[in-house]
């Protein structure tokens, strides 16, 4: 595994925890480039998980909850 696919290992990790700062500290240590792969392998990895205990369903609140979280942070409500 390459230094980013386990950047995406604990980052992953810290967020299903609610550790906002260390996942904070992995994503603002990286390079653009490193901050892409580390989103596509923790984004390929979470569908990868949902597909295989068939939570459509409950991915989907994920993402609408993603969508309110960022809106939350930016001040807004969606």
């Amino acid at each position: 595994m390459s230094d980013t696919g386990l950047m995406a290992c604990g980052a992953m990790i810290h967020a299903l925890r609610g550790n906002t700062d260390a996942l904070h500290l992995i994503l603002d240590s990286l390079t653009p480039d490193e901050l892409r792969t580390v989103t596509f392998h923790g984004m390929s990895g979470l569908a990868e998980a949902v597909r295989a205990v068939d939570a459509t369903h409950t991915a989907e609140q994920i993402a609408l909850g993603i969508q309110t979280h960022a809106y939350q942070q930016k001040g807004n409500t969606p």
